[in-house]
């Protein structure tokens, strides 16, 4: 299967052409770009209630997953290590009630329905859907480079927390984590 580049969907295109047996490469307007026949388009079997359409921005949401947990993993820092404060409100609210396990979810959440409404929009308007997806990379990536300038400003954490934190890792690093 080879994913088309107007539809994003993936299609079984046939190796030779069957008029010139020439090797098909990419095929534009569905002819041999050696002879110039006409290819039909592959009867495949009919879509099942579970199938979906490949996702259109998949670069796009790589970065919204990497800086999603990277706004986590600074978070974590910020929280546990330099004892600081959330700055958003909502997370306040939800590590506060009920622990930051759930201020995961919600985050991840949120990223969630950022991937949902590109997708959702790109499939009425591709180039409407791509710019949706990029703007929930760059709004995603704001509070981490935020996060990390604040932690470079505050310098190294209170020696206790760095120890402790440095002690956590290397029990997760020699596995005891799990016993």
């Amino acid at each position: 299967m080879r994913p088309s580049r107007t539809t994003g969907t993936s299609e079984v295109v046939p190796a030779l052409c069957v008029q010139c047996r020439e090797p098909l490469g990419m095929l534009v307007n569905r002819r041999c770009p050696h002879c110039g026949t006409h290819i039909p388009r592959p009867e495949g079997p009919p879509p099942t209630f579970f199938s979906m359409p490949a996702m259109r921005y998949q670069d796009h949401y790589v970065w919204l997953v990497l800086v999603s947990a990277m706004d986590i993993i600074l978070t974590a820092l910020v929280l546990y290590v330099w004892e600081g404060e959330e700055a958003n409100p909502m997370a306040e609210a939800i590590i506060s009630n009920m622990g930051f396990g759930w201020a995961i979810l919600f985050k991840f959440g949120m990223m969630l329905t950022a991937v949902v409404v590109s997708e959702v929009v790109g499939r009425i308007d591709d180039r409407k859907g791509r710019k949706l997806a990029t703007v929930a990379v760059l709004i995603n990536a704001f509070p981490v480079v935020y996060t990390f300038a604040l932690l470079m400003k505050s310098g190294p954490p209170p020696e206790e927390q760095a120890e402790a934190a440095m002690w956590g890792l290397t029990l997760l690093a020699r596995g005891r984590h799990l016993r």
